[in-house]
């Protein structure tokens, strides 16, 4: 007998869409907006993201504009973009921009965010460069976390308190894994632990209010909640849901700006 991990379910739309609700149901999708980078951004105290996280803008589309600067704006692309990027060059920016986001938040080198890419390894390499130097206090915090890790062997996350502590390592291999891992923790750590926290705030919810028999809680992939509610009642617990997991969110980012995007569906989709 095996038991399906739908964490590492495949995201595609041919897969997803082969879970359904139940008959008179219907999907109740949440995810949190960029939460890592969010996080990372006020651990680090960056100031060019806090700032662009306060104005509401697109964070991936915002780094593209700060990496790209004016062939961003001549693909058509905004100085103060919210929302999707409005061409399919300015996309392809937008793209690059979230994957050197993400190589910085997964300990990825500078050899696979090209390859991921589409990119020489030679346009890789200035890209993380520009990306770095555009965001220094981001990429300083990260660097400054696996730089600690390798000195104390243990790393903490200071909102939930968590700790990873780590063997001393003995060769370069094991240093480079320790630095990676220790690198990457806390805001995957921390938004773990938002996830989880939401998961409580709703499970009290709904047994406070006796809705056992109008709401579920089918299953959590990374930032994505994923609930099944009775179609008379999906609307209302769609706005239960994003303001449970945005109170969450509010334990590390007080000020509320990490959002949750809810969609009601009629099949799984890619969060």
């Amino acid at each position: 007998k095996h038991t399906l991990n739908m964490q590492q379910a495949p995201s595609t739309e041919q897969y997803r869409r082969i879970f359904v609700p139940e008959p008179g149901w219907e999907l109740v999708d949440s995810d949190y907006s960029s939460a890592e980078l969010f996080i990372a951004a006020f651990l680090s105290g960056d100031k060019k993201l806090i700032e662009a996280i306060n104005l509401g803008y697109d964070l991936h589309s915002f780094s593209a504009y700060q990496i790209f600067g004016e062939d961003w704006v001549n693909a058509g692309g905004s100085r103060e973009p919210v929302g999707k990027p409005p061409t399919e060059e300015t996309a392809t920016m937008r793209k690059k921009s979230k994957a050197l986001s993400f190589s910085l938040l997964y300990g990825t080198g500078v050899v696979s965010f090209s390859e991921n890419s589409g990119i020489t390894t030679s346009e890789g390499k200035k890209l993380m460069e520009t990306y770095y130097a555009t965001f220094p206090e981001l990429s300083a915090f990260f660097k400054g976390s696996g730089e600690f890790a390798l000195k104390h062997n243990y790393i903490r996350e200071p909102h939930f308190k968590r700790v990873r502590f780590f063997n001393p390592p003995t060769n370069g291999k094991e240093a480079s894994h320790v630095k990676n891992a220790a690198m990457n923790y806390q805001p995957q750590s921390i938004n773990g632990s938002i996830m989880k926290y939401a998961l409580c705030l709703m499970k009290k919810y709904i047994d406070d209010n006796s809705l056992q028999d109008r709401v579920r809680l089918l299953l959590t992939v990374h930032d994505q909640q994923v609930s099944e509610a009775r179609k008379d009642f999906s609307v209302e617990w769609a706005k239960i849901q994003t303001e449970l997991m945005e109170k969450a969110a509010k334990f590390v980012i007080p000020s509320g700006a990490l959002k949750v995007d809810t969609d009601i569906l009629q099949h799984w989709t890619k969060g």
